[in-house]
């Protein structure tokens, strides 16, 4: 929680801009569609951590998301973890709300903000339209064509679903639909592998 401070301060220090990547995980998920300015309730310490990270000077932009994609060493993230089921049956929560975005569309976002959008700064939320893990896992087994059943599970309950108006407002960025950043996704991880 303090790298994110000392980096605003490198930044400021030398006339650079810093864009942070905060989470959704600051909220607890127990009522979704959460703004810029509810007040996060996070009970564990990777939220708490997350939270206490967030840089707020003129000089630096907080984007709060979550991010589903290929990982380049770890590998223990949604994507990966349902990519090594291969011939299994996972569980889909149907009441876990996501609305992060893939990694290939959090670059474009990037890029936008860089290039169309220098002065933005301040904490913002940047979302998706809001999906289920079990639908999104079910729309990423059809497009990557991976042999994995998935049972619907109506047991677990977290909505961390993000009001991004604001981020519309002052960016003018809508979010791809689902399917095509799936596509794009997927497109990306073919390349990387050929």
């Amino acid at each position: 929680s303090h790298l994110p401070h000392r980096l605003a301060l490198l930044c400021r220090t030398i006339g650079a801009r810093l864009i942070h990547f905060s989470t959704d995980c600051v909220f607890s998920g127990r009522k979704g569609n959460y703004r810029e300015t509810d007040q996060p309730d996070a009970e564990d310490i990777y939220g708490r951590t997350k939270l206490l990270g967030e840089v707020s000077e003129p000089h630096c932009l907080t984007l709060r998301t979550s991010m589903v994609g290929p990982e380049l060493s770890r590998k223990t993230g949604l994507l990966e973890w349902f990519l090594a089921q291969r011939g299994q049956t996972v569980k889909g929560f149907t009441k876990a709300i996501f609305s992060g975005f893939p990694t290939s569309e959090l670059a474009r976002i990037v890029e936008l903000v860089l290039t169309d959008v220098p002065a933005i700064h301040g904490l913002y939320h940047v979302a998706a339209q809001p999906i289920s893990k079990y639908d999104l896992l079910t729309l990423v087994r059809d497009r990557l064509h991976v042999p994995v059943t998935i049972e619907r599970d109506v047991t677990f309950q977290c909505d961390r679903s993000l009001d991004a108006s604001r981020f519309h407002q002052d960016t003018g960025y809508l979010p791809p639909a689902w399917e095509a950043m799936i596509d794009d996704m997927a497109h990306h991880m073919t390349e990387r592998v050929s």
